[in-house]
């Protein structure tokens, strides 16, 4: 009898309790979308520009090792490939912020070894240059997933919120 007397303010204790938890998930995923929103320019701009550097800085790099025999070009631009990466940086998660940073590296010493390697040729290699944007176009495909789904995945655990 006293459990029945009970069951009334246990219902309503539960139900209290369960209108509780759904604003509070009401509410953070209203901040999400909040921080997604006023973020969004940014990481429009960052990854914009990111890419349009890479993009520059792999297809002037063999060009300026063979035909002008100078790689400041390619050097300047590849800084300018770093800098861009710094801007994307905040808007990734830890793990992928390593990873990317790692590939931004490796993308810009690898153009400029390109840039040094054909420096030195005295004929221009055609089946290097194919290998060579072969190898660049896939490294541009893999971070273009790897930021498109860092940067524009709403409902995802992005670090910046936390």
């Amino acid at each position: 009898m006293f459990v029945l007397s009970l069951a009334p303010s246990i219902i309503a204790i539960v139900g209290i309790l369960a209108s509780i938890w759904l604003q509070n998930l009401n509410n953070m995923t209203q901040r999400e979308i909040s921080l997604f929103e006023i973020t969004f320019p940014e990481r429009q701009q960052a990854y914009s520009t990111f890419m349009t550097n890479l993009d520059s800085m792999f297809s002037t790099a063999p060009i300026n090792g063979f035909y002008s025999r100078d790689c400041d070009e390619t050097i300047k631009i590849g800084k300018q490939v770093q800098l861009s990466s710094f801007r994307i940086e905040p808007f990734l998660r830890e793990e992928a912020r390593d990873s990317f940073m790692v590939k931004s590296t490796h993308a810009v010493a690898y153009a400029l070894s390109e840039c040094n390697k054909n420096m030195s040729k005295e004929k221009f290699d055609d089946e290097a240059l194919k290998n060579y944007h072969h190898k660049s176009a896939r490294m541009v495909s893999e971070f273009r997933t790897l930021l498109f789904t860092q940067l524009y995945s709403l409902g995802t655990d992005h670090s910046f919120i936390k």
